[in-house]
């Protein structure tokens, strides 16, 4: 709200598509787990389909698809919901009705819009008994240098608390490629795929970020946990 009302806000820019991000895979598709070769026995060719009804509620998150609107993401808090893609974001209350514009994600990342946000919701801040509340967090990759961005909304207002934002502190040493985050008591929990050695020599890693720290905008450390040995074969992802 600040932002808009100094004129700082920096709306998404819709020329900018997704061609202007680093290609993440180059190559064919590989087969991935255990398969065997013959007809599908399991295959249902006589399924009771039925037709799906219209959703009661849509969110128009970007409104000029053409520009590359990929890896969707969005949350929904007690009022508003965030909905993300690639190279923006956009809040809405919860009848649908946007409360700003489309946001370049250097509005809230200064200097980093190369994509892949995450958006979640975090229930459990500030949740006293018979008053839930918590907090949204958006998240971008950096690759200078690369590394986790992170924000966490001051409140259970998007719009008007404010956000700690983090673009330091969480270097990853390689590229944190589809990032995935998880909510627990102690901290938020990042895996992400940034090693590409099959076998003994992966390095990739599961991280820990000091969530107590960062919902106060406290100085916030993290922690990775490498996984020796790890057997993958063509992502190369924790999960």
């Amino acid at each position: 709200a600040e932002q808009m009302r100094t004129g700082k806000f920096i709306e998404a820019d819709h020329n900018n598509p997704r061609e202007a991000r680093p290609k993440k895979r180059v190559g064919p598709n590989l087969p991935i787990g255990k398969g065997t070769e013959g007809p599908d026995n399991a295959l249902q060719k006589n399924a009771p389909f039925r037709s799906g009804k219209a959703p009661s509620l849509v969110f128009d998150a970007d409104i000029s698809p053409q520009a590359g609107v990929t890896d969707p993401t969005g949350a929904a808090g007690p009022d508003h919901f965030i909905g993300a893609w690639n190279f923006g974001f956009r809040v809405f209350d919860k009848e649908g009705n946007p409360l700003t514009n489309e946001a370049s994600l250097a509005t809230i990342f200064p200097g980093n819009s190369i994509g892949d946000p995450i958006v979640f919701f975090d229930p459990y801040l500030d949740n006293e008994p018979g008053e839930p509340r918590g907090r949204f967090v958006i998240t971008e990759f950096d690759n200078a240098p690369n590394g986790i961005n992170i924000a966490v909304c001051k409140g259970p207002d998007p719009i008007n608390d404010g956000w700690w934002v983090y673009t330091t502190g969480f270097e990853t040493g390689q590229f944190p490629d589809y990032t995935k985050f998880s909510v627990w008591s102690d901290a938020y929990y990042v895996t992400a795929n940034i090693n590409n050695t099959q076998g003994a020599n992966n390095l990739d890693k599961v991280f820990a970020l000091e969530r107590d720290q960062m919902k106060d905008g406290l100085a916030a450390q993290f922690v990775a946990f490498p996984l020796p040995g790890q057997s993958t074969l063509n992502f190369f992802s924790p999960h």
